[in-house]
């Protein structure tokens, strides 16, 4: 697809003396104060083909065949009204209605005003988000990652869809650009981003654990693992700027460490369960990784999370919390503390509405954990959560809840405060924080099986 390029708006005075009478001539209808209020399309042809393609939650991306002889400009017209006069063949609409429909239009211009032909009419439907964020369509995947770079750029890995495949976007509210960098996924795909930007990616195939990077300018694909599973993976970059991946083999959790274009392993833990979930993989402010290890026990109804640091030259456990109802979240802090999100039953439940809760426990930089504190209450549990900490250290969480919304809580001095970001049935949610406090999440949404992004 050609890049979008921006139309010329329309001038605030309305439109000139010859392009009213265009109107009148085409009984296009009565005018609004930016181009015509067009109730009916009269006699002219359709002779171009437009495809309207929701972006975003307020962006409608718009491509057309070009008309076959000489034009002035082509008027672009959404529900009726003229939004801008371009040369180009393609629009973004940058102005379209969170949760309205909108029908567009492009007629093409000749000279003295003219309307030579126009295009058929195509209808979408913008997605609906919650004030304050932006909301873009990625693409179908079974599995996604996030990450945001010192700089404020977002990244986002899908693994899985309707083939075996890691795609990338570094520019997911944009034009999206997924760049497909193995054909052999068949797993989950983690992302993170270096100092100087590059992107670095962990994935499971059939054949064991791979790696992938973009820092030489093109992707570049290396084994980690042969035989180790497929399950989601978590990657981490240390201070150095080495990449780190934890990942499960059998009833084992595993490390790797890149050095140079080898990898070394090691068994952070060697009997971590059965069914093991997707763990979280941070490093500390001493440099060491931290590792969070989510397995199921009592025949699958409940979850066990342990928290284990790499100290002394061995894993040491920090946490160790059982009967969970969920997979946790984990998010290094400053002066090497940490936070760790999950759903518990709630011990303070006053009915069925609020039996389980949402909580976070704070690890000191002793390693210490300190008490739960309570962020959100459900009748059920909800999905594993995503935890991430700005520079200023404020705490942001997102999860899918068991009354099928997507929630997002932001900590403020006040307190914590939850907000729903969109409604409908999710599976999976991740998240990141970029410049200024601002957040990122990625989800997958069950009615489509379609990976979708949204910002502040």
């Amino acid at each position: 697809m050609p890049p979008i390029r921006p139309a010329r708006p329309c001038g605030a005075n309305g439109p000139s003396a010859g392009r009213r009478a265009l109107l009148s001539a085409i009984g296009l209808g009565s005018l609004a104060a930016c181009g015509g209020v067009y109730l009916e399309i009269g006699g002219v042809p359709v002779v171009m083909s437009l495809n309207a393609r929701v972006r975003s939650s307020t962006q409608v991306a718009l491509e057309w065949s070009a008309y076959s002889g000489p034009i002035s400009e082509y008027s672009v017209q959404r529900d009726g009204v003229e939004i801008a006069r371009t040369l180009a063949t393609d629009f973004l609409d940058a102005g379209a209605e969170p949760g309205e429909g909108h029908c567009y239009v492009v007629l093409a211009i000749g000279g003295s005003w003219q309307a030579l032909g126009r295009s058929n009419r195509d209808c979408v439907d913008v997605p609906q988000v919650a004030p304050g964020w932006n909301l873009a369509e990625l693409g179908d995947g079974a599995q996604a990652g996030v990450a945001v770079s010192v700089t404020g750029l977002a990244a986002v890995c899908i693994a899985g869809g309707a083939t075996p495949r890691v795609r990338v976007t570094r520019n997911p509210l944009g034009a999206p650009g997924l760049v497909t960098i193995d054909a052999q996924a068949t797993g989950g795909c983690a992302i993170a981003f270096d100092g100087p930007g590059a992107a670095h990616v962990a994935y499971g195939t059939a054949s064991g654990m791979r790696y992938a990077t973009d820092a030489s300018g093109v992707w570049l694909v290396t084994g980690v693992h042969a035989g180790a599973d497929s399950a989601p993976p978590a990657i981490a970059l240390g201070g150095d700027g080495r990449a780190a991946i934890a990942y499960t083999r059998g009833s084992a959790v595993m490390l790797a460490r890149r050095f140079g274009n080898d990898w070394s392993r090691e068994t952070v833990l060697s009997a971590a369960g059965p069914r093991l979930a997707p763990h979280r993989l941070a490093f500390g402010a001493d440099g060491q990784p931290r590792v969070l290890v989510a397995s199921e026990e009592d025949g699958g109804t409940r979850l066990r999370l342990r928290l284990l640091a790499h100290q002394g030259g061995s894993w040491r456990t920090l946490l160790d919390r059982q009967g969970l109802g969920s997979a946790g979240a984990l998010a290094l802090e400053a002066g090497g503390a940490a936070s760790v999100a999950h759903w518990e039953r709630n011990p303070a439940a006053l009915g069925a509405s609020d039996a389980w809760r949402l909580v976070r426990v704070p690890i000191g930089a002793d390693g210490r954990a300190g008490a739960a504190e309570t962020i959100a209450t459900d009748s059920a549990v909800g999905g594993a959560p995503a935890l991430t900490v700005d520079a200023f250290g404020l705490r942001r969480l997102a999860w899918a809840s068991a009354t099928n919304r997507l929630e997002v809580a932001t900590e403020d001095a006040r307190g914590w405060s939850v907000q729903t970001l969109r409604t409908g049935d999710f599976d999976a949610v991740y998240a990141a924080v970029g410049l200024y406090g601002c957040m990122q999440v990625v989800f997958r949404e069950l009615l489509d099986a379609t990976i979708r992004y949204a910002a502040q």
